[in-house]
């Protein structure tokens, strides 16, 4: 068999860049375009949300999660950063695959961030109360928790 086109040393950044470019246009054809203006029940675009679970022993950083208009996701966890895309729409998410920084840390925070990122990947539904957003899947696994900073 003849092989024709990119060498496979590169594949893994290929993958990934048409994984990106999929999840962009998905999210442009579900009309993850600018949506009207938040009120108290609707999904807070465009604002910081702090992680609500336990501290992580030995680190001091919270995760912090945002979402802006067009679908944007940062993550920023214990130890990396997840970039990613999100479709929201009336109680439901998608989180689409993304890229993460690759931060040398203790492998105990390494886990925290590839357990936060597989349970964000697995929502199907958020709800917002108040200040309070649960992100959860339709599975019955533990739901994610954020909190809207208040001052």
């Amino acid at each position: 068999m003849v092989s024709v086109g990119r060498k496979r040393s590169g594949g893994a950044r290929v993958r990934r860049q048409c994984g990106l470019m999929a999840a962009a246009t998905l999210a442009l054809l579900v009309g993850a375009g600018p949506l009207a203006a938040e009120d108290d029940a609707g999904f807070p675009f465009e604002r910081e949300l702090v992680f609500a679970g336990d501290p992580l022993p030995g680190t001091r950083q919270i995760p912090n999660l945002e979402i802006d208009r067009q679908g944007r996701l940062s993550l920023l966890m214990w130890c990396n950063t997840l970039m990613a895309q999100a479709v929201v729409t009336d109680g439901r998410i998608t989180i689409l695959p993304g890229a993460t920084t690759r931060k040398a840390c203790p492998p105990e925070v390494m886990k925290a961030d590839d357990d936060l990122i597989a349970a964000l990947q697995q929502a199907a539904v958020w709800r917002r109360e108040g200040n309070l957003v649960t992100i959860a899947g339709e599975a019955g696994a533990s739901p994610l928790r954020f909190r809207l900073p208040t001052n």
